[in-house]
């Protein structure tokens, strides 16, 4: 399955992953940051990567990482 991220769709408390793949990430942002201020956070440890962007880079980061929303994933 192949899923393409748009701006749109940048949802705070949005998990994605890959299903191969242990580690997830949550979709966040920083309330007390100037915009841009979106994240990716690892639900494995808490690091926060890709911080500082805006959705359509996010979006954009999301499908050069193949990563697609959790709720997708088999159970």
């Amino acid at each position: 399955m192949k899923i393409t991220w748009e701006a749109d769709d940048i949802k705070p408390g949005t998990v994605v992953g890959k299903s191969e793949r242990v580690e997830r990430w949550l979709i966040g942002y920083d309330p007390w940051a100037a915009a841009p201020n979106w994240a990716l956070i690892s639900l494995e440890d808490g690091m926060i990567a890709h911080s500082g962007l805006t959705k359509t880079e996010l979006a954009d980061k999301l499908n050069l990482s193949g990563y697609v929303p959790a709720v997708l994933f088999p159970l």
